[in-house]
């Protein structure tokens, strides 16, 4: 029997059953895509910190992404953070419901910034204490009350905050020593439990543990200096009280006013900002960016991994120093 290949015999079956080639070759290709990303460490809630821009504010500024950009890689946030991402929904803003709902349902969200300016989606509502309208920090918390922190009270989210850092300094974060051999106990059950597979070997876990003396380090010094820009004023807690129907209403502090007064903050507006009018001496009108009262909300989500949400605390002081006035 004549088995030769030749130019010819190649040429009839590259003609009759380049199909079945071709389907065998993308059937291989989707196999192994299916293996590796089935196989692959899927990275958690709390690896990603995110950010939400709201749709009535202005896309956010280059000086903004390249903030971000620049602590992440400078080492703002503890080794548990892996990447930065940014939802700006100024993009979306007709599916902006749609786009949270689905971010939300993944657990994707750290923090927004939202301005507590007149919702025009709520024109149409009267609020009930007579005021012209309701804001949009109002109708979001309303919303989205579930997967939100309040700041204070018995499960508040500076509360918790405070209570953690007492726990690893002998009951009192300002008086105590910080009890290293704690941290790192917790740190290694939590590896464990979880199976981290960046720390396999001993050698990484004690290099684990280093990293997170240094995390827990960190949350002291910004709970300490956001406390600090608390006490001055400038910045504040806003309380939203709202029904959401007849019988459940939401209530109680929300929201962080990053800029109750422009002039402690000025230079906020370069980083996000919204559009409003300005009186003019003349009487007329102009378009101006400001972020007076630009609030942010703190997202929380039950199968994110408990603590590692300080990290916004972090992010949020450096952007504070970075927009206070200049040193003359």
């Amino acid at each position: 029997m004549d088995a030769k290949i030749t130019k010819q015999r190649l040429a009839r079956m590259l003609s009759y059953d380049w199909i079945k080639i071709l389907a065998v070759a993308i059937g291989g290709i989707f196999f192994w895509a299916m293996i590796f990303t089935t196989t692959a460490t899927r990275i958690q809630p709390s690896q990603n910190f995110y950010i939400y821009n709201y749709k009535t504010n202005r896309m956010l500024s280059d000086k903004f992404h390249s903030h971000l950009e620049n602590s992440f890689e400078n080492g703002l946030f503890s080794y548990e953070v892996l990447e930065t991402n940014v939802g700006d929904l100024v993009a979306a803003a007709e599916y902006t419901s749609t786009v949270l709902d689905a971010r939300m349902s993944t657990s994707e969200g750290d923090l927004m910034f939202i301005p507590n300016i007149p919702d025009a989606d709520y024109a149409n509502y009267q609020p009930e204490d007579g005021r012209e309208a309701y804001t949009c920090v109002e109708t979001f918390v309303a919303s989205y009350c579930s997967v939100l922190y309040e700041l204070d009270g018995e499960n508040g989210y500076f509360t918790q905050m405070q209570a953690f850092l007492n726990s690893y300094y002998g009951g009192d974060y300002k008086t105590g020593t910080l009890d290293e051999a704690k941290v790192k106990a917790d740190f290694r059950a939590r590896v464990k439990k979880n199976k981290d597979k960046r720390f396999k070997r001993e050698a990484q876990i004690v290099e684990g543990e280093q990293a997170e003396i240094q995390r827990i380090e960190k949350y002291k010094t910004a709970f300490e200096q956001f406390n600090a820009y608390l006490d001055a004023g400038i910045v504040t807690f806003t309380n939203v009280t709202m029904n959401i129907s007849e019988d459940i209403q939401v209530q109680g502090n929300y929201a962080i006013n990053l800029c109750p007064d422009e002039e402690k903050l000025p230079y906020l507006k370069e980083y996000v900002s919204y559009i409003t009018e300005k009186e003019n001496q003349d009487g007329t009108k102009a378009k101006v960016y400001t972020a007076q009262d630009m609030h942010v909300i703190l997202f929380k989500f039950r199968d994110e991994e408990p603590t590692f949400q300080y990290e916004a605390v972090l992010y949020l002081n450096d952007l504070i120093k970075n927009c206070l006035p200049k040193a003359n």
